[in-house]
C-alpha cells in the first residue's frame, strides 16, 4: 500500500453484491500517512447492483470523512467503473442521484483524488464489503479500532504482502 502524503487520509472503498443485483454491502477503511488504521465501515445496503454498492461505499466514506473532518482525501477503488464516473460526463440514470450527492460531498473537501487499484491492493475494503453483503438488511458496523478479523489483512496490506496474479504468471 502506498501511504498518503502528510495531512492527507487514504480511503479504500469496495462494494459487493451476492448476485447482481442481490443482497449487497459497502465497505471502506481510512488510513493515515503512516498507513495506520483510523476507522472503517461495513454497511449492508439491501438489494443492489455491484456498481451501486461501489458508489454507495464512496458515499458512506465521504459522509464519514466530513464527520471526522478529513479535508484531504485520496480515494482508491478496485472498480474502474466508479473511478471513471468522476472522469466523464455520462452517468447511468439509476446512479445519477447518488453520483450527484457524491460530487457535492467531494466539492466540500479541500482536495481529493480518486484512483483505480487492483483488487489485491484493496483486500481490506473487499473484506468489509463482503461482510456487509452477508449481514442482515441494513445492518451497519463502524469500527474506531481495527477489529480482530481485519488485523492480519491490514498488516499485510501495509507491507504490500500480496501477489498480483496475471496470465503470464501461469505460463
Amino acid at each position: 500500500m502506498e501511504t498518503p502524503p502528510e495531512n492527507w487520509v487514504k480511503l479504500n472503498i469496495d462494494g459487493s453484491a451476492i448476485s447482481n443485483p442481490g443482497q449487497s454491502g459497502s465497505g471502506g477503511i481510512f488510513r493515515n500517512n503512516q498507513g495506520e488504521f483510523i476507522t472503517a465501515f461495513s454497511h449492508s445496503i439491501g438489494i443492489s447492483t455491484n456498481a451501486a454498492a461501489e458508489l454507495r461505499a464512496l458515499h458512506i466514506g465521504l459522509s464519514i470523512a466530513k464527520i471526522k473532518h478529513f479535508s484531504r482525501l485520496i480515494i482508491e477503488s478496485d472498480s474502474m467503473f466508479v473511478v471513471n464516473l468522476f472522469n466523464r460526463k455520462r452517468v447511468p440514470k439509476h446512479l445519477m442521484l447518488l453520483h450527484k450527492d457524491c460530487q457535492r460531498k467531494l466539492i466540500e473537501l479541500d482536495a481529493w483524488q480518486i484512483t483505480f487499484v487492483y483488487r489485491e491492493a484493496n483486500r481490506v475494503a473487499d473484506c468489509l464489503a463482503k461482510r456487509a453483503a452477508a449481514m442482515n438488511f441494513f445492518c451497519q458496523e463502524n469500527f474506531v479500532t481495527c477489529p480482530p478479523f481485519l488485523s492480519k489483512l491490514v498488516q499485510e496490506d501495509l507491507h504490500q504482502m500480496y501477489l498480483r496474479c496475471t496470465a503470464s504468471h501461469l505460463l
